[in-house]
């Protein structure tokens, strides 16, 4: 459970009945914001076209549907058997922000089945850590994805999202420039998208492995 991420009842105790009756599954609750509205938490596994329409903003008017048997949960909150989870060697920590997706994916190649457990509900007050650093965050939040498809010998997907990536950075350079006089949040972003160009040259141009 991250540290903005919060229990709100008893409703847990549903979520280990579900987990004693099937061990092999990860569990996901109902994530919800902090005014109760229902907040999204089960993922489509990346793709160029959901890194296309992110790219260009088109995801703000198109949303790819969610597949029945290849998504994650959000790792804001996640049950499952210490067994699973040592199984599935943990969480990558070399995939920050993309983990959670990347286990559930790793998961799913071993019949480990993600269940998005609507019985059980959490209070996750999103974007409070990535308030502390944007650089970190928007950095880690868009070469993840590269190193998540280099991870798992998606070529296509991978050299495709180099490039997408890139266009990404330096339309939100732009847009966060034009838009910095306006709000402060604005200047934070676009520096934060110069040292996000910064970390993906390091990232292609250097053999470092351990970037973040």
């Amino acid at each position: 459970m991250n540290p903005d991420a919060k229990l709100i009842n008893n409703d847990i105790n549903k979520a280990l009945a579900f987990l004693t009756k099937d061990p092999n599954i990860i569990i996901g609750p109902k994530v919800l914001n902090p005014d109760l509205t229902i907040q999204d938490s089960v993922i489509n596994k990346p793709s160029f076209f959901s890194l296309f329409l992110e790219t260009f903003f088109l995801s703000y008017f198109f949303t790819p549907k969610i597949s029945k048997n290849d998504f994650a949960l959000s790792g804001c909150c996640l049950l499952m058997k210490y067994d699973s989870f040592k199984k599935l060697n943990g969480l990558d920590e070399q995939l920050f922000w993309m983990d959670d997706v990347d286990l559930c994916y790793r998961a799913n190649q071993l019949n480990i089945k993600c269940n998005y457990f609507t019985e059980w509900s959490v209070v996750h007050d999103t974007g409070q850590s990535t308030k502390n650093n944007y650089n970190v965050a928007i950095s880690n939040q868009l070469i993840s994805k590269i190193k998540f498809f280099k991870k798992h010998k998606q070529i296509f997907n991978f050299i495709s999202s180099i490039f997408l990536t890139q266009i990404q950075i330096l339309l939100r350079i732009l847009l966060f420039l034009i838009l910095a006089p306006f709000k402060r949040v604005y200047l934070l972003k676009f520096f934060a998208y110069c040292y996000s160009q910064k970390q993906l040259f390091k990232y292609i141009f250097t053999k470092q492995n351990n970037i973040f």
